[in-house]
Order: C-alpha cells, then sequence, then structure tokens
C-alpha cells in the first residue's frame, strides 16, 4: 500500500507531467492493499460452557449455544458445526500453526463431547 502511495506522488511531481501509468498503479496498489486488509482481518472466535462466538469469515458471525448445536465434524484444517436446523458453520483452522492445532482441536472436540454433541473426527 505504501508502494501505491509513493507511485500516485511521484506520477504528480516527474517534470511537471502527469505520468498516468504510475498514477493508475499506485491507485491500484491502494486499493489492492486495503481489500486485503479487510479480507483476512483477524477472525476470532470464543469456545465457552454456553457457546460458541465470534466471527469466521468476512461479514460472517457465530453465536451459538451448544444445545442448538448437533454435531461436530473435525478435520485436519476446519471444524464444522451443524445446528440442529441443518446450518453449517465451518471454522477455518488453516492459518494457525501445529502447535495451535494440538491444542486447540482436542479443546473443541473435549467441549463437544462434554455438552452432549455428536463428533465425528476426520
Amino acid at each position: 500500500m505504501l508502494m501505491g502511495i509513493i507511485n500516485v506522488l511521484q506520477s504528480f511531481f516527474h517534470q511537471n507531467e502527469v505520468r498516468y501509468f504510475d498514477l493508475a498503479f499506485g491507485i491500484v496498489l491502494i486499493v489492492g492493499g486495503f481489500y486485503y486488509w479487510k479480507l483476512y482481518e483477524l477472525k476470532t472466535v470464543a469456545f465457552g460452557e454456553v457457546g460458541i462466538k465470534g466471527k469466521i469469515r468476512f461479514r460472517t458471525t457465530i453465536d451459538l449455544k451448544w444445545d442448538d448445536v448437533s454435531r461436530v465434524e473435525s478435520s485436519l484444517y476446519a471444524i464444522l458445526l451443524i445446528t440442529k436446523t441443518g446450518q453449517k458453520y465451518e471454522l477455518d483452522l488453516s492459518n494457525l500453526t501445529y502447535q495451535q492445532h494440538k491444542e486447540v482441536r482436542p479443546q473443541i472436540v473435549e467441549l463437544a463431547k462434554s455438552k452432549g454433541v455428536e463428533v465425528v473426527a476426520g
């Protein structure tokens, strides 16, 4: 994004003429950097005794009680929560490190089992 700002400024101050390529390229870098930042903003999910709450995807939030969850499917890179009404919520775990996987996945599975939810490991 910084390179985009630099290109826009250079396009205006280069020998008293506007360099349209630098201007357009700078604008593309600025807009692209903004969208990259918004699409990959921090996603936070909290698991507790009562339920699951947080942001799982861009503009998608989750607020479930364990009583509403009928099934939990655990795979290597995701956890799928299926409600009693048939809605599916996928929690993407691909951005976690190996150590975080070892800590998080078993905790979620144990919490679901303790609440009487069917757990399928994949």
